[in-house]
């Protein structure tokens, strides 16, 4: 019975471990990280591309740790117990996550400027998103470019 106090605890760090769960302060730098981004050097990239490119092990993505631009329809959206929000956005029948800081609070929801069905342009830096992720790939340190 002690046995399974202890494995208990630690199987589920190593499931939350391996996922991306991101935190204030890795959104905060990779906020900084987008926002003093050369413009002329952030890729426009489909969602699908980054998606294909995230899954191929073969090959790791040049896309990782950079600032891209994407642009989808927003289908979801929450609030992190870390407090930071994620937006999902979908291109064709493919789906990024962004994840961005509390500056985003005033946008999102019904009757604002960020809400269910409203395409949008997004800034933001690539990461892999961890072994028990639905995507491949999350972009962290988001911000909005146009709606």
């Amino acid at each position: 019975m002690h046995f399974l106090r202890h494995i208990t605890p630690c199987a589920l760090m190593c499931v939350i471990g391996c996922g991306y769960a991101g935190s204030s302060n890795q959104t905060s730098t990779s906020v900084q990280a987008v926002r003093q981004a050369d413009q002329s050097k952030i890729d426009v990239v489909s969602i699908k591309t980054l998606h294909e490119s995230f899954l191929d092990q073969e090959n790791p993505t040049k896309y990782a740790g950079e600032i891209v631009q994407i642009i989808g329809k927003v289908i979801a959206f929450a609030l992190t117990a870390e407090n930071l929000y994620t937006v999902t956005i979908r291109e064709g029948n493919t789906d990024a996550i962004c994840v961005f800081g509390a500056s985003l609070s005033n946008q999102l929801g019904d009757g604002r400027s960020i809400r269910y069905g409203v395409t949008v342009i997004i800034q933001g830096q690539c990461k892999a998103s961890g072994l028990f992720s639905t995507n491949p790939f999350i972009l962290d340190g988001c911000q909005i470019v146009t709606h």
